[in-house]
């Protein structure tokens, strides 16, 4: 009997093994590469920096006969989880960390530095402020990445030719809401702030520091005298874009134009923008893993990169609608003007 059942188990194993050299693989096979991915939270733009990321570097890998696996987390904002999640990549010896979001950064470069493990972050808006790296020109650490900074100078002329239809109209003030525990939130107020009184453009700020604390600001914002209101690419307000719309568009809201930092945002509560493309972000991401996986390119000697030209203009016309704010012929002439450069 037990030499019947060994001789079947001899013949599977076999069987296995054919099938397997028929198509190619093992039951033993392992990538050449493994990456970590640590996503801080659930939104549309982040997703397109991981998805893209990852599309760009199996399609470089692949090309150069390499094979590359991913393994992924989503946090969906809790830092335990993201320090949990960083650990077990410390711990199971990936490859490279990928980092997206400030957040899980600020973890993983944290963490990383006595296991040598590569970290790019991406998403990050101002990595030297929130200590992510010393320099943007180079860490001389084992970190590197991709920062989201928008074109925010180019955002607050699109607001001066929405309100008064060309780049010298500066006769309206600019709400400005914004999440008081993000640093990227802040720094990008700061931001527009400066660009808004370069200009002659007064600017009014209101801050939350959670969900709860938008509804409230939204009727501060419905009591002043703002006339468009902006929203900076932070994970907070970005997550809860949907409700920043309903409070802005019910029957007891302000129905005022809204300009988001970035195109997901603006496609749920916006009248217009001019932002960073995530996904493009991702491939860029993904280009420099490739550097520091294939040609051993030491990632402490990499620039932080941003997108600096090809970015998405978008006008929401279903949003204009529903706060009865017509587009005028100025705004749509420099947005085509903008989108060929």
């Amino acid at each position: 009997m037990r030499k019947k059942i060994l001789i079947a188990a001899i013949a599977v194993i076999a069987v296995v093994s054919v099938v397997a050299g028929v198509l190619g693989f093992s039951a033993c096979t392992k990538a050449d590469f493994t990456i970590g991915i640590m996503q801080a939270v659930e939104h549309d733009a982040l997703s397109r920096a991981n998805t893209a990321f990852q599309d760009e570097l199996s399609s470089l890998m692949e090309a150069d006969g390499y094979t590359v696996d991913f393994k992924y987390n989503n946090a969906q904002g809790s830092t335990d989880l993201i320090s949990g999640g960083i650990e077990t990549f410390i711990n199971s010896s990936v490859d490279l960390i990928y980092a997206i979001a400030t957040p899980a950064a600020q973890t993983a470069s944290g963490m990383t530095g006595d296991s040598g493990i590569p970290v790019i972050f991406n998403a990050v808006t101002d990595p030297v402020g929130d200590k992510i790296v010393g320099s943007l020109e180079h860490s001389d650490t084992n970190v590197t990445g991709v920062s989201d900074i928008n074109p925010i100078a180019d955002q607050v002329t699109l607001m001066q030719y929405l309100l008064g239809g060309s780049a010298e109209y500066t006769d309206f003030t600019v709400g400005v809401m914004y999440t008081t525990s993000e640093g990227n939130s802040q720094y990008q107020k700061n931001l527009v702030a400066a660009a808004c009184k370069e200009k002659g453009i007064n600017c009014v700020e209101f801050g939350v520091s959670g969900v709860n604390e938008i509804s409230t600001q939204m009727d501060a914002v419905k009591q002043s005298n703002v006339d468009i209101l902006y929203l900076p690419t932070d994970n907070l307000l970005a997550s809860n874009v949907s409700t920043v719309h309903s409070l802005n568009t019910n029957e007891e809201g302000a129905k005022l134009p809204i300009v988001s930092g970035e195109i997901s945002m603006n496609d749920v509560c916006g009248v217009a923008t001019i932002s960073v493309d995530y996904s493009e972000l991702g491939r860029i991401a993904a280009q420099m893993a490739y550097e520091i996986l294939v040609k051993k390119t030491d990632p402490g000697k990499l620039p932080t990169r941003s997108q600096d030209s090809g970015y998405t203009v978008s006008i929401n016309e279903s949003v204009c609608t529903e706060i009865g704010f017509t587009i005028n012929e100025q705004t749509r002439a420099f947005l085509d003007t903008y989108d060929s450069i």
